[in-house]
């Protein structure tokens, strides 16, 4: 692996350390911050790789990037996290319209 492969591949796990560090302090107060952040992140992740890919053998890339794997795995778990824990707040949501919807209907009837 050159020596340029390898920094490359540490920017990109630098990429992603970025990604992991704003899901795991993730507020919804900043959410658009923190979608942004991880936006950014991800576009400049892409640019690098798309350029690796066109610049690198296959092979060699997938040797030298599969410490990056685990990574991406933790992310994909940390955006499941967060949809789970989403909709978990709709379906609370959800429920309480149902049953202000149904006093409503229980008020006019009486």
């Amino acid at each position: 692996m050159s020596y340029n492969l390898q920094e490359n591949m540490s920017v990109l796990e630098a990429y992603l350390d970025n990604v992991l560090n704003t899901l795991s302090n993730f507020s919804s107060k900043k959410f658009e911050d923190n979608i942004s952040r991880i936006n950014l992140n991800i576009d400049k992740f892409e640019q690098l790789r798309q350029k690796l890919i066109k610049k690198n053998d296959r092979a060699e890339l997938r040797r030298a990037s599969q410490s990056l794997n685990e990574k991406v795995k933790q992310i994909l778990l940390f955006y499941d996290n967060i949809i789970e824990e989403k909709k978990g707040e709709q379906n609370s949501i959800k429920s309480e319209l149902k049953d202000l919807l149904n006093k409503k209907k229980l008020n006019n009837y009486i």
